[in-house]
């Protein structure tokens, strides 16, 4: 998967993750060769929380070898009395 095949959105403190698996076999190769698929294609949507120790919208968001990486940063809102 690449980046443009995921859609980050936030709602709240939940993070949702959204996208597109593609198969990498055509249907024929499917069906000739195929025989076991480990991973799922289609559609798929995966949603977390975020702990309150950190700010709710990520920081940064890349894929590199079909693994998403989300960063958050620490929230540094200082409530001292």
């Amino acid at each position: 998967m690449t980046r443009d095949q995921i859609k980050l959105s936030r709602q709240n403190v939940v993070t949702i993750v959204k996208g597109t698996r593609e198969s990498d076999h055509t249907e024929r190769e499917i069906a000739t060769a195929v025989t076991r698929q480990e991973r799922k294609t289609g559609d798929f949507t995966m949603t977390f929380r975020i702990p309150e120790e950190y700010q709710r919208k990520w920081h940064s968001a890349t894929v590199e070898n079909g693994v998403l990486e989300i960063r958050y940063l620490k929230d540094d809102n200082d409530e001292t009395e």
